[in-house]
């Protein structure tokens, strides 16, 4: 019995040190779904969206270098990489000297994964920029990234044997992202037309004709990424088909009837749309709230990539009120100026020194406090104008903080015209 005891403790003791592995190379999402569900693992057809990035000319750089030094600085700028593809539930499929090779959707598959492939890009882009002063100080030059991505089939699972064997990607949607990473320019992010198509509502593309790739007997149409939409495109439904909208007429009865009663007695509501992915929920608040006349709508978005940054449905919250604000370098003078920063601070906006002083010596339980009060400061502030309506909506993916935010604000539909 003993015995057994000891062999089940060094079973649970392995497969811990297995998990903490895992979580090293891996996002901890992806993690627990590979660990939970073995048959992820499995050779199965997948759709995924794979991403090339390579660094422009750093052998070269790095030539009058020891081999030591060259090992942590390419090993320093590939952790920040990696963790720009980790952000996004990205899996690094492998390294390629001074590059690496990311998949999106396997083994855990996301609805928008060639979007998040574009803004792990995006944020790799950002993290070489940052990474400059490092290079200069090492190389005396600065880095170029270049990178490209195509989406597609491909045959996703274990390759090897029983005494090496890795979680991979293969087939032609991997090859033609490494051939659109080798024509990227440096600083550059070269897609398909296939990522273009999937993601021109979020984004700004350069349209760069068609090329000839090797291993393709016709030329492909290749895009460049400029950057994000300052205002998103609408992303469901079929393209072309906006002004039909058939069935949920009982919904929509009730919703109308509510709308109306808010409009008369001035008194906010609460409303909440349940129900699984794709059957229309966001369609139906948008033809509820199609042409409503003396009011302001602000929506909010919970994303699965911001689940980690904090406030994220807040944040695009109020980005949307500054784009749709007449004057936008003036969205946040309701506020008093003591309390402005901690909006700006969720905004990710740059703080005064004596801001960020102000803030630094702050316990965070009390700048969640006073980031809640200039918040409700703030929508008062726009229902005292106009009744104000307030979309949250894939509330599902919100971060905690957005979660406790909002449980602190909800009171406000008893004080004020807010819906």
């Amino acid at each position: 019995m003993t015995q057994s005891i000891q062999a089940l403790e060094r079973e649970l003791a392995q497969a811990r040190e297995a998990i903490h592995r895992l979580r090293r190379y891996i996002p901890p999402t992806v993690a627990e779904g590979i660990l939970h569900d073995e048959k992820r693992l499995r050779g199965e057809r997948r759709e995924v969206a794979v991403l090339f990035a390579d660094v422009i000319d750093f052998t070269h750089l790095s030539a009058s270098l020891d081999a030591e030094p060259v090992f942590e600085l390419i090993n320093d700028l590939l952790s920040r990489l990696m963790a720009c593809i980790h952000r996004y539930d990205g899996t690094v499929d492998k390294f390629t000297g001074d590059g690496l090779m990311a998949v999106f959707g396997a083994p855990i598959a996301h609805e928008n994964d060639t979007e998040l492939a574009v803004r792990a890009a995006l944020d790799m882009q950002k993290a070489i920029a940052a990474f400059e002063p490092v290079a200069r100080a090492q190389l005396g030059a600065p880095l170029k990234l270049r990178i490209g991505i195509h989406s597609g089939l491909a045959i996703a699972g274990i390759l090897g044997t029983e005494e090496q064997a890795a979680y991979t990607v293969i087939g032609e949607t991997v090859n033609l992202a490494a051939r659109l990473e080798s024509l990227a320019r440096p600083g550059g992010i070269l897609v398909s037309a296939h990522v273009w198509n999937q993601t021109r509502a979020l984004f700004n593309f350069q349209v760069m004709g068609t090329t000839q790739v090797k291993g393709i007997d016709w030329p492909i149409a290749i895009y460049e990424v400029i950057g994000d939409r300052s205002q998103p495109l609408p992303t469901r439904g079929v393209e072309g088909v906006t002004d039909i909208f058939i069935g949920r007429d009982h919904e929509l009865q009730q919703l109308r009837q509510l709308l109306n009663a808010f409009l008369q007695d001035q008194r906010g509501r609460l409303v909440t749309i349940q129900g699984e992915a794709g059957l229309g929920k966001s369609r139906l608040v948008a033809e509820w709230l199609a042409n409503v006349p003396q009011v302001q709508i602000l929506q909010g978005r919970g994303l699965p990539y911001a689940q980690g940054l904090g406030y994220g449905v807040f944040r695009s919250l109020l980005q949307n009120a500054i784009r749709s604000h007449a004057t936008p370098h003036e969205w946040d003078a309701p506020l008093s100026p003591a309390l402005r920063p901690f909006l700006r601070q969720v905004l990710g906006q740059r703080l005064s020194p004596d801001e960020q002083h102000t803030l630094q010596n702050l316990e965070p339980e009390r700048i969640k406090q006073l980031t809640a009060l200039a918040l409700r400061d703030w929508l008062l502030a726009q229902s005292a104008d106009k009744p104000l309506i307030l979309i949250f909506d894939d509330f599902h993916w919100a971060d905690d903080l957005s979660r406790d935010l909002w449980k602190s604000l909800v009171n406000l539909t008893g004080e004020a015209p807010i819906l």
